[in-house]
């Protein structure tokens, strides 16, 4: 049941203007470390484009490195979201109509945070092993919900693919340009113009004729 904001405590309503004040901020200091670099960047750098104090944004950080944790919590939160909305339809939504859902609406979650995604590829340096392992996880949970849907397919012979696990993590990685190459898309494509096209390149990826149906990755060849 939907909490209504009337039905919300002062207490909660605090703590949500605070959450969301907090994800703003992080937007920005995404946006800094990415223009500036991490070890470039400092407290005042963020405080001065939020248009706040230093004292003020101490009062929602500890230090710089607390933005590392807020990233990955907002990555997870945004990745928990899209899994669980499309893992719903599984089981009740064709194959093909599911595939460009998920993408479509995984470059829109791209597009959103993609000042992070760029900090995850161009600064996992600066993170320690159990940030890049939290890292690793969120990535692999967007590769398998790819494969769930691709397998699916395969199953009711709507998709031809010998390897659903290669072309998962080939879509993923299709969609996450969007971020990645940014300067060269965002002059000739908006998101939605983007999603579309990555959604129609999966189509295209998993229906191959041809191509020997599999739900289990191809071996590697043996040593000789």
């Amino acid at each position: 049941m939907t909490v209504s904001n009337k039905s919300r405590t002062a207490p909660q309503r605090t703590r949500d203007r605070s959450n969301d004040r907090l994800q703003e901020i992080s937007l920005v200091a995404a946006n800094l470390f990415c223009q500036k670099g991490y070890a470039q960047t400092t407290t005042k750098d963020i405080a001065r484009a939020c248009n706040i104090s230093v004292g003020t944004l101490y009062y929602y950080i500890t230090s710089k490195r607390d933005f590392i944790k807020i990233f990955v919590d907002i990555h997870a939160a945004d990745i928990d979201r899209w899994a669980r909305k499309i893992n719903r339809e599984l089981r009740t939504v064709a194959p093909e109509k599911l595939l460009r859902k998920a993408v479509r609406e995984f470059v829109y979650g791209v597009d959103r945070r993609k000042d992070m995604v760029n900090f995850w590829f161009h600064t996992s340096k600066v993170l320690a092993r159990e940030e890049l392992e939290l890292v690793f996880e969120i990535e692999h949970r967007t590769n398998s919900m790819f494969q769930k849907i691709i397998e699916i397919g395969c199953k009711q012979g709507v998709f031809h693919t010998s390897d659903p696990a290669v072309d998962a993590i080939s879509i993923h990685t299709l969609c996450q340009m969007w971020a990645l190459k940014n300067w060269f898309f965002s002059g000739a494509y908006t998101p939605r113009r983007y999603a579309k096209l990555c959604a129609d390149t999966a189509l295209a990826m998993v229906q191959k004729k041809g191509a020997v149906n599999s739900t289990k990755p191809a071996k590697p060849p043996a040593k000789r």
